[in-house]
């Protein structure tokens, strides 16, 4: 009799718990940016575009149906701001879908910017950024990047600062996974590799959300060979290289410049090839100085006059 009591105590409390953690789980507040779109799309070159930003905000405790949040973003080429807005209180209705319109002056030049897209709600913050490539014949190329996941902050911390999260974890998730993959591949069922599979493309993208250097470097690994959702692409390849050297990533700086000496997926390019194999040797990239010494004869003491995504770069 005493064990049926006990048994029925211990569903009872169980029961009790999952409800509770069931309450506990609805009630929390909720900051989604759900998609940002262009028009026209691609973005040409020397034209004004919009750009639509869906969001919402699902607050459990409010007492009010309409709420307000904050929006506001920013434009950057190579890691630098080129442009931070205003931040503009936007009133919504609590748990329903807002769109958020915002108006661009033409971009005058080709290059890659990045637009980070921020809403927050008291110290709730959330981002979602996109990569413009603009090219030399004026076309565009965007890529979207995962939501930065919500954080709770201080209000004076948090006034025009973009969510900042510890993207160098995600790049080594997805070595140690790609590790397993390179050594048990055969050992794994399919199912598992391609779980495994998805997880590697999920950490990297989370990387280059973080615009983490090396995940551009993985990412351009990623579309050499074609991995799950990630297609083998050469162009797209190059172009997370350029960006991943560009930030300062060695092991980026010496491929490019090595792939630019042999005219591999690239123009064969004797200048270009000098000027990335000496950012890397400068970071004491042991095979760049090989190359460079190898180069020797080819070399004759000035900086090559080279142009990357519409900047030169000057001779001494």
């Amino acid at each position: 009799m005493k064990n049926t009591q006990l048994l029925k105590f211990i569903f009872f409390a169980a029961v009790v718990s999952l409800f509770a953690s069931h309450v506990v789980a609805s009630q929390t507040p909720t900051l989604e940016i759900i998609s940002v779109t262009l028009e026209p799309d691609p973005v040409p070159v020397n034209q004004a575009f919009n750009f639509y930003v869906k969001f919402k905000a699902d607050i459990p405790d409010s007492a009010d149906n309409k709420i307000t949040t904050v929006f506001y973003f920013k434009v950057l080429q190579n890691n630098k701001i080129l442009f931070p807005s205003k931040s503009y209180p936007i009133k919504v209705n609590n748990g329903k879908i807002t769109t958020r319109t915002q108006h661009m002056k033409p971009v005058p030049v080709k290059g890659v910017y990045t637009i980070k897209v921020f809403v927050k709600y008291k110290e709730l913050l959330t981002e979602k950024s996109i990569t413009l490539t603009i090219n030399k014949s004026g076309s565009s190329t965007r890529q979207d990047h995962h939501n930065a996941p919500p954080t709770s902050q201080n209000n004076e911390s948090m006034e025009n600062k973009p969510f900042v999260y510890n993207s160098q974890k995600y790049v080594s998730n997805a070595k140690k996974i790609a590790n397993d993959l390179g050594v048990n591949a055969k050992r794994y069922s399919t199912e598992k590799n391609k779980k495994l599979q998805k997880q590697l493309v999920q950490n990297v993208k989370k990387a280059v959300s973080g615009d983490n250097a090396e995940g551009y470097y993985l990412l351009a690994l990623l579309h050499q060979n074609g991995i799950d959702e990630i297609s083998r692409d050469s162009k797209m390849m190059i172009e997370n290289l350029m960006i991943s050297a560009q930030k300062g990533y060695i092991e980026a700086q010496f491929i490019l410049g090595d792939m630019y000496k042999d005219g591999d997926e690239v123009i064969k390019d004797k200048e270009k090839a000098i000027y990335w194999l000496q950012k890397a040797a400068d970071q004491g990239h042991q095979g760049a100085k090989m190359q460079l010494e190898l180069m020797e004869p080819q070399i004759h003491g000035k900086e090559p006059r080279i142009q990357l995504l519409g900047k030169p770069f000057p001779e001494n």
